[in-house]
């Protein structure tokens, strides 16, 4: 038999795949990795944002028939017909439903046709237990690879994985995981996308608890492949893994509407990280908190981040993106970073969109951006040390087009803007490619340091900030950014943080919010 060699790489993890599935991500010696003194991770804070995200997971996950079996199809009942699911998996064909009532199962469940393993010899079954909690699988002994060993076409739902080493193993093809457990495993899923394999169509993965698992939530594809497949995430509870929640390794990807929160336990790890994957990806509405980096992302060149809570972090969002470039797309828009111990986001890319986002309590430093073409506007950035820092070299700042604009920057104990340039002579740096105006300015202990050329049209001023309907830094009547900005022909949305169309009364507001027109002044007749 031809062998076929692979090598994964996970958060810094090398796992060498051979003969297919067959060693796929053996046993591992427990990880050590020595890391700098840093501070105590935040502990889990319940609050408001994640109530919401709670509840809006449990709302979409009650209405789904998880446990339904499908009409017209053979069904293995376990225990009834087969004494163990590997007897019924032995006996199945293609397309058929096993059926697994309330119970312990002590074993590895291996869905491969023979010994030859690829995507086409994988049987293509439907598990469904009888209840979520009712229905337990783990591994008989201790250092078992896997929970399920799966392949394209097949559905797992209903049912509780725990105590493997990989709870469920796979291909990153046609698979459903819905409504599952994934209780103290080394890993919770792991779909492989490794050389060889001819990959397509949609994975779901929904409605699932991830929790306390030694290393990862999810781990999607292999950083070296570039295979066309894709992959949906959504309404999942990912809390309180080892090193990481969810990962994001190849193929188009969407993470939509998790709550992602206490992961890191072991290694000061992260809520999402994607890396060195150069498909669309998309991050929706998400509430992410409570690791040392929310959300870390590695060399991505479409990536969009919208509508996420990244919040009770060290790091709110950290991105080095060497694949940015003519070709690819950094869209940040309409995301609350807010509550960070020390950094806000951290973003080195040569081309990205900032906008309509709210930086709220950001510690030592809100944002540092480093990059070429970019744009920064309708922002609001409050409370904090310093807060945004642009940052160049001799080499980039050349080619440095860069636009700040119609962003508020209110509160800071230091420095509220400024430009650095890592160079040993700070003259080697051309500033006139930063283009700043329409922005407002207050409160701060020094507004704007080392910016070269001129500021145009900028407010220093009180904008009249407050807390409107739990949204902090919201600009109350009266405020001054009403219809102050400079209308964004190139904007990325029509709408403001909270969804208001822009532009209301004929010209945009400055800062993340667009305030309603004034109600005329109407004198009763009598």
């Amino acid at each position: 038999m031809k062998k076929s060699n692979y090598t994964l790489f996970v958060m810094g993890l090398t796992l060498i795949l051979s003969q297919g599935f067959c060693d796929i991500i053996r046993p591992l010696p427990p990880i050590s990795v020595p890391v700098p003194n840093r501070p105590t991770l935040p502990p889990v804070i319940i609050n408001q944002d994640l109530n919401n995200a709670l509840a809006t997971v449990e709302q979409f996950c009650k209405n789904q028939e998880t446990n339904q079996i499908p009409s017209g199809v053979k069904v293995l009942k376990v225990p009834q017909n087969y004494p163990t699911i590997k007897a019924a998996v032995k006996e199945a064909n293609d397309g058929e439903v096993i059926y697994i009532a309330n119970g312990v199962y002590k074993e590895n469940v291996d869905t491969t046709k023979d010994m030859i393993i690829s995507n086409s010899t994988f049987k293509k079954l439907i598990f469904i237990g009888e209840s979520r909690d009712g229905v337990i699988v783990e591994s008989p002994t201790a250092n078992e690879l896997y929970g399920f060993r799966i392949g394209a076409g097949t559905t797992v739902r209903n049912l509780t994985i725990k105590n493997t080493l990989n709870a469920i193993l796979g291909s990153s093809q046609n698979i459903i995981v819905s409504n599952v457990k994934f209780i103290k495993n080394r890993n919770g899923i792991i779909l492989s996308a490794g050389t060889g394999y001819s990959l397509s169509g949609k994975t779901e993965v929904q409605c699932s608890l991830f929790e306390n698992n030694d290393v990862s939530g999810i781990s999607i594809g292999s950083t070296f492949s570039n295979a066309e497949f894709s992959t949906l995430v959504q309404y999942n509870i990912i809390k309180n893994n080892g090193l990481f929640g969810l990962g994001i390794y190849s193929g188009s990807n969407i993470a939509y509407s998790n709550a992602i929160y206490g992961n890191g336990t072991k290694e000061n790890g992260t809520g999402i990280i994607v890396d060195k994957n150069t498909k669309p990806i998309t991050i929706l509405k998400n509430y992410i908190s409570n690791q040392r980096n929310a959300a870390t992302i590695n060399s991505a060149s479409n990536l969009t981040l919208r509508q996420n809570i990244f919040s009770f972090s060290q790091y709110g969002v950290v991105i080095n993106n060497e694949y940015s470039n003519e070709d690819g797309k950094i869209i940040i828009a309409r995301n609350q970073i807010k509550n960070i111990q020390i950094v806000g986001s951290n973003i080195n890319a040569k081309r990205f969109v900032l906008s309509n986002n709210l930086f709220y309590k950001t510690g030592t430093s809100t944002l540092f951006l480093t990059g070429e073409v970019y744009s920064v506007y309708n922002n609001t950035f409050s409370d904090g040390e310093f807060g945004v820092r642009i940052n160049a070299d001799k080499n980039s700042s050349t080619k440095l087009n860069a636009r700040f604009i119609n962003n508020i920057l209110v509160n800071y104990t230091k420095t509220a803007l400024m430009f650095s340039c890592d160079s040993y002579n700070d003259n080697d740096c051309v500033k006139s490619g930063v283009h700043y105006r329409n922005n407002l300015l207050w409160n701060n202990f020094n507004n704007i340091s080392n910016l070269i050329p001129a500021v145009t049209s900028n407010l220093f001023i009180d904008p009249k900030l407050g807390v409107d309907n739990n949204n902090p830094a919201y600009p109350m009547p009266g405020s001054p950014v009403y219809n102050q900005g400079f209308n964004i022909l190139d904007a990325v949305d029509s709408e403001d943080l909270i969804g208001k169309q822009r532009i209301q009364g004929g010209v945009t507001d400055i800062g993340a919010y667009e305030m309603l027109p004034p109600r005329p002044f109407l004198t009763q007749l009598r």
